[in-house]
């Protein structure tokens, strides 16, 4: 899946929250949360999705997008990707 985001929230070197779009702001956000380590940085991704109020009635079907299968393809992407950076930021 591709999607474009608009940062909501930002904390230099602690947190990114995206929005994430796709033509529309839709009811997900991409979480990056950043801690220090000895010799590195871990990372914590998170994504959120559903509707505020009445639109709560909606997240089921937001679920069925977001399945297991889901969860498990985007902690192997994150993996992926996360290894990487470290090589892109020096």
């Amino acid at each position: 899946m591709k999607f474009k985001g608009r940062i909501t929230e930002y904390a230099a070197g602690k947190r990114i929250e995206y929005r994430l779009e796709k033509g529309l702001s839709l009811p997900a956000w991409l979480v990056l949360e950043f801690q220090d380590r000895p010799g590195g940085v871990d990372i914590v991704h998170t994504v959120k999705a559903g509707y505020q109020g009445v639109g709560r009635i909606l997240d089921p079907l937001i679920r069925l997008h977001l399945s297991d299968a889901f969860e498990k393809a985007l902690n192997e992407h994150a993996q992926a990707e996360f290894s990487r950076l470290g090589d892109l930021l020096r």
